[in-house]
């Protein structure tokens, strides 16, 4: 298993259906969801195939439909894993962060499209079977600890991701401040 990024000027285009060859044999388009609340926390759920695993937490997720943008991808999947609605998300401040390639197995390769969203409240989400529980996490020590079981592409993935959203500025609190990152970049490998 491994994980590269894959080079873009700008990471994807939020309302542009993806090429056909993304989705060829051996690769699966996916969007991650990097949710914000008011608070600055940012939403992870540990799905029921982690089960085993008390701290395999993620970013919600799932596979982008062939037709469907990333942003419609994403919106769909708020609302089934989460019970988002459109009208509890601030869509119009939606960012795309970057696309990581996960290499799977020797077959599939899930392209994760990374997306950036704010609730426009501190909603807590609805589980639905897919999920077993969800938490908002409060700072970079807070999330490593929630993800520290997740394979390592994934794990990096989720950092790399938090650190490009403080990077940004999108995430608006003293506990994201890009000097609290060193060590955690560090033992992350990015």
């Amino acid at each position: 298993m491994n994980i590269r990024y894959l080079p873009h000027q700008a990471p994807f285009q939020l309302d542009k259906v993806l090429p056909r060859e993304q989705y060829a044999d051996g690769l699966r388009p996916t969007v991650s969801v990097l949710v914000r609340n008011q608070q600055s926390k940012i939403l992870l759920v540990c799905p029921k195939k982690a089960e085993e695993h008390a701290n395999a937490f993620m970013f919600p997720q799932g596979k982008i439909k062939q037709l469907e943008t990333p942003l419609e991808a994403a919106l769909r999947i708020l609302l089934r894993q989460c019970s988002y609605k459109e009208e509890m998300l601030l869509v119009s401040q939606t960012k795309a962060i970057k696309i990581f390639s996960i290499k799977v197995d020797d077959t599939l390769t899930k392209n994760h499209h990374v997306v950036f969203i704010r609730l426009s409240g501190n909603q807590v989400p609805v589980l639905n079977d897919e999920n077993r529980k969800a938490l908002f996490a409060s700072g970079p020590n807070n999330l490593w600890s929630k993800v520290s079981d997740c394979r390592l592409p994934k794990r990096m993935m989720v950092v790399a991701s938090v650190v490009r959203a403080v990077q940004g500025k999108l995430l608006l609190s003293d506990r994201w401040q890009l000097d609290r990152w060193q060590n955690l970049r560090l033992v992350a490998g990015i």
